[in-house]
């Protein structure tokens, strides 16, 4: 198991339309760092005019965004209790734990499917690596319940349904 490095993200926007002007300014990679359980997601788009940095802390429980929008910067600090009440807005998922695996970017990934209450949304697969050393390293994201890193998976940002897949660790 590896303590510390970074993972590559791609990037992909599967429910876009064609010839959504938007999603040309959308990022498309992430990198994520990470040393002593301790992670750092930086996602930067529209030529570098907006960018996002992802700090979380498990033993602090804390979680630093921060933004920067053209000049302007700004920061918001979240504790465990509000990162709890925002995942509480999103809709009811359930995580399915299966035997199935595959490889992804070189190391071994199991898979689970995550489903919606009442259908509401279609359901999806995430893959995980217990073959990182990040420690309870989902604490701050809505799949908590999965102890492995995660090496594909999607999330609702920007309005976009966004799937990361690593290429490389």
């Amino acid at each position: 198991n590896i303590t510390e490095g970074m993972i590559e993200f791609q990037i992909s926007y599967p429910e876009t339309a064609a010839g959504d002007l938007m999603a040309g300014l959308l990022p498309r990679e992430m990198i994520l760092k990470f040393k002593n359980d301790k992670t750092i997601g930086e996602l930067s788009a529209g030529m570098g005019v907006f960018k996002t940095v992802l700090i979380a802390d498990p033993e602090t429980r804390m979680v630093h965004q921060l933004l920067k929008i053209m000049s302007k910067k700004y920061v918001l600090e979240l504790d465990s209790n509000e990162i709890r009440d925002l995942y509480g807005e999103l809709p009811e998922m359930k995580v399915h734990f299966t035997d199935e695996t595959r490889e992804i970017a070189g190391y071994k990934c199991h898979k689970a499917i995550v489903t919606f209450k009442n259908n509401i949304k279609e359901e999806f697969s995430i893959f995980y690596t217990n073959d990182i050393g990040i420690e309870d390293s989902n604490w701050c994201t809505p799949f908590n319940e999965i102890s492995g890193v995660l090496l594909e998976y999607h999330v609702r940002k920007y309005n976009y349904d966004m799937k990361l897949t690593a290429t490389k660790v």
